[in-house]
């Protein structure tokens, strides 16, 4: 965002006015001086007060309150602002945005209604300030005129959701520390040598402009072999007190915009008090040059001294910033006209292609009919029938199904899982081979069933209810089609009683096959695991050698790795067990399975939510945590695979949750496992919402 107008009433210096920004054709000036004093100090402290909105009362309202004029009870603060869509909205918007703030005597804050904002210059939208102002991406940093560094002790683990603040607050106290510069250097170092690319900007700008602008010895400072905690140390104080706030400005632009590959190029507002305390006067216009090239997209608003404001370098006065462009709503697509005798197939959900589908396909083009195939819920006109195949029941699958209904109404057919269980195909449309034309992205692989059903009857799977018991409903000449890849969609092939023989047919002829909905263990036998050997078995992609196989409760563990030592897998496998949690499993029996996973040599873990069909039992996290539950998640914290830790955090964060609203807090060692590595700069909310189950002043 850009700051563009500010109209304060009852202000303590200020009194009722307005202050704007110099416009040019579009533009506004990159930096804008003004002359240090009250009236100035305060005028910073007002444009962030309205600026971060309520977000600020909880920290600030006994500072905030001293800005009211004597006598008058309410100040009043109307701001406008220029949104930048790529930070601010995300998507087609109004780019003016006004706003306003009331503080009473008290340091309450208060929002004012869209009506009552009337003292704004220009038309704008005008939005009712609430407690979710979103620092992160609405940029705002700020400097008063003392800074102090943290010695060492500067929260790198984003426990507070709000770092920002104590910068911004610095306008009003003296008491905040800026990031330890040693530290900031090391942990972004080191993030730029896994090839980080915003770390890397850093680094590179850290390393050349200081070097270009203040003459300090920071060339090498992005080198491998430069121990940048020893080089910041060997700079004297007033070099360092130059370096302090730029190096703070990085870290919080870093945090601002953690997956942006430029975070220093992002637009935003800086606020600073009084500059010229961050270094000598002999090398202010230096350190100015370093600020501009170093943040080329900040808006710059600053106090400055009689003798300094006449020595502020012109090329600096100059600069212009561009406006964000106001860009209409498109207009609703109108969906497209398919032409005459055109069968429309909607794939709602899934990312495998869509067997069912395929032989619809191949059905109707028998007819002569042209077949289009659309996924999720696009809509085209003029279709002589439509038909969607649903497979879940959750996510967006249930909207997507709402959505299609209103639209193409009576005409719509619905198949697949997530509809009902008990839909099927005509018999005549089963015994078809699938188009494998409707899916061009197959390629040479081959996707379908042998077999279908299971013997087993496991309370939280269709399979029994959709299928029965196991049958071969198909051969490997007509699955295949001629190619030698196969997507093997059997709901529980080593069932089958001519299960062996299956294999034997894959392995004598050379198949790469991916058993994608995972392998029975428990039906595993000698004969079985030496042909399963011989299987070329791959992942879906078929990138890799990969096997499949499901562990869906603690039981009979022993049996389960006797089965596995049949196969003879090393470190160097990849071995995927599908665990499902949620269901009726307890913490202390999930931690058992995993531990016992990773005793095996190439086994790893891809953990999935039960989500029941309709009609299917509910999930239930009833007497999941025992009385040794916080110990047990001790050890889940310490429990890593080789790989697919993705998929383990999803269980960590579900557990968190759980135990959130089992016990009111958080435990501490998994909440820290959970961002150890990815989206830290979300840790802060996640601890102030308490893992989302809580409402506070953030998210109101």
């Amino acid at each position: 965002m850009y700051f563009l107008e500010l109209h304060c009433e009852n202000a303590k210096y200020n009194r009722d006015g307005t202050f704007k920004i110099e416009e040019r054709c579009g533009s506004i000036s990159k930096w804008t001086v003004l002359s240090s004093g009250r009236r100035t100090g305060e005028l910073l402290r007002l444009a962030a007060l309205s600026m971060t909105g309520l977000k600020f009362s909880a920290k600030f309202s006994d500072e905030a309150a001293k800005t009211i004029r004597t006598g008058a009870r309410t100040l009043r603060l109307e701001s406008l602002v220029a949104r930048h869509k790529e930070t601010d909205f995300g998507s087609p918007g109004p780019i003016l945005l006004g706003s306003g703030v009331s503080i009473g005597r008290d340091g309450k804050f208060d929002s004012m209604r869209p009506s009552e904002i009337t003292n704004l210059s220009r038309a704008c939208h005008k939005w009712k300030t609430t407690q979710s102002a979103d620092l992160a991406r609405n940029f705002l940093l700020a400097y008063g005129p003392v800074l102090v560094a943290h010695d060492g002790t500067d929260d790198f683990e984003f426990n507070n959701p709000d770092k920002r603040l104590d910068r911004i607050g610095s306008l009003f106290r003296d008491d905040w520390p800026l990031t330890d510069p040693e530290e900031f250097l090391l942990v972004t170092k080191r993030l730029a040598k896994f090839r980080r690319f915003g770390p890397m900007q850093i680094m590179r700008r850290l390393a050349k402009l200081p070097a270009e602008h203040l003459h300090l010895n920071t060339c090498d400072w992005d080198d491998d072999d430069c121990y940048l905690k020893d080089r910041f140390e060997s700079f004297s104080d007033w070099k360092k007190r130059m370096l302090l706030p730029v190096i703070d400005m990085c870290r919080h632009m870093k945090d601002a915009f953690p997956h942006c590959k430029r975070p220093l190029d992002m637009p935003g507002v800086l606020l600073l008090h009084s500059p010229q305390a961050f270094c000598i006067h002999s090398r202010f216009e230096d350190w100015l040059r370093l600020v501009d090239e170093m943040f080329p997209n900040l808006q710059i608003i600053l106090g400055l001294p009689k003798r300094l404001r006449k020595k502020f370098p012109e090329a600096l006065t100059a600069k212009l910033l561009p406006l964000p462009v106001c860009e209409e709503k498109s207009e609703k697509k109108t969906p497209a006209k398919l032409p005459s005798k055109s069968v429309l197939l909607i794939q709602v959900d899934g990312r495998l292609p869509n067997l069912a589908l395929m032989k619809l396909s191949r059905h109707f083009k028998s007819q002569g009919k042209n077949v289009v195939l659309t996924r999720g819920d696009e809509y085209l006109k003029n279709p002589e029938a439509v038909f969607a195949s649903c497979i879940f029941n959750f996510g967006t699958s249930p909207k997507r199904l709402a959505n299609l209904r209103k639209y193409f109404g009576d005409s719509l057919v619905l198949g697949g899982s997530g509809c009902d269980v008990r839909l099927r195909l005509d018999e005549s449309i089963e015994r078809l081979e699938p188009d494998f034309d409707l899916y061009p992205e197959l390629g040479d692989r081959a996707i379908g069933f042998l077999t279908r059903g299971c013997p087993k009857n496991c309370p939280f799977c269709i399979v029994p209810q959709k299928e029965g018991r196991t049958r071969q409903v198909a051969d490997l000449d007509s699955l295949l089609q001629k190619r030698k890849k196969l997507i093997l969609l059997d709901d529980n092939i080593l069932a089958h009683p001519d299960a062996a023989t299956f294999l034997a047919q894959m392995a004598r002829r050379d198949l790469r096959v991916n058993f994608t909905q995972t392998l029975d263990i428990a039906f595993l036998d000698k004969e079985k695991a030496a042909l399963l050997k011989q299987i070329n078995c791959q992942n879906t992609r078929f990138t890799r050698p990969n096997h499949y196989f499901s562990l869906n409760n603690d039981k009979n563990l022993d049996a389960v790795a006797e089965k596995y030592r049949l196969i003879d897998f090393s470190g160097r496998d990849n071995v995927e067990f599908l665990c499902m949690y949620g269901f009726d499993t307890t913490l202390a029996q999930d931690v058992r399975r995993f531990k016992f996973l990773r005793s095996l040599p190439g086994a790893y873990v891809f953990v999935q939510e039960y989500r029941p069909v309709p009609g299917g039992p509910p999930p239930s996290a009833k007497n999941f945590f025992d009385d040794h539950c916080d110990d047990l998640i001790d050890e889940l914290a310490g429990i890593c695979f080789t790989q697919n830790m993705k998929s383990m955090e999803r269980y960590f964060k579900w557990v968190s949750r759980a135990y959130a609203q089992t016990f009111g807090k958080l435990h501490t060692n998994l909440v820290d496992t959970i961002f150890r590595y990815n989206n830290r700069h979300r840790k802060g909310a996640y601890i102030e919402t308490l893992a989302g189950t809580r409402k506070t002043p953030k998210n109101r």
